[in-house]
């Protein structure tokens, strides 16, 4: 009787360490994109929350480079500091708003990559169709290898 409920406690234990290993052998490393732009808004002393993770996980649902949209956000509103209705971006010359920050990154990274003045189209060529000068696309290059060469 003894020996078998110490048999218990101890495939008890061993089935408790063995799922702890799998759960975390499942866990994925964190994506160090992410703490390069939290890095960034930290280098240019951008308020909290910076919307980090958002950012990656949007541009990576639609196939837009991860810095470009935190880019456009430390020009345009300074990451928000001078934002109006959630519109980090200055998207629509800043006319449109937005349910929530999220909401907006997820909506203007979408048009970053469907919209026919942008889809298919190089950095350059997007920046360049996201505000018409010259510099404003040469700087948007400078920082984003800021976050990442």
């Amino acid at each position: 009787m003894r020996r078998s409920r110490h048999a218990l406690q101890f495939l008890a234990l061993f089935v408790l360490v063995f799922s702890l290993k799998i759960a975390q052998d499942d866990v994925p490393p964190p994506d160090e994109r992410v703490q390069r732009v939290d890095a960034f808004f930290d280098s240019y002393n951008c308020p909290e929350p910076n919307y980090a993770f958002d950012y990656v996980r949007s541009a990576d649902r639609h196939g837009v480079d991860y810095r470009m949209l935190p880019v456009i956000s430390l020009l345009e509103s300074t990451c928000g500091s001078y934002q109006r209705l959630n519109n980090y971006w200055g998207w629509n010359s800043a006319r449109t708003g937005f349910p929530s920050v999220e909401h907006g990154i997820e909506y203007v990274t979408s048009r970053l990559a469907e919209h026919p003045a942008y889809k298919g189209r190089t950095l350059d060529a997007k920046f360049l169709s996201y505000n018409p000068r010259a510099s404003y696309g040469r700087l948007a290059k400078r920082l984003m290898k800021k976050i990442e060469p």
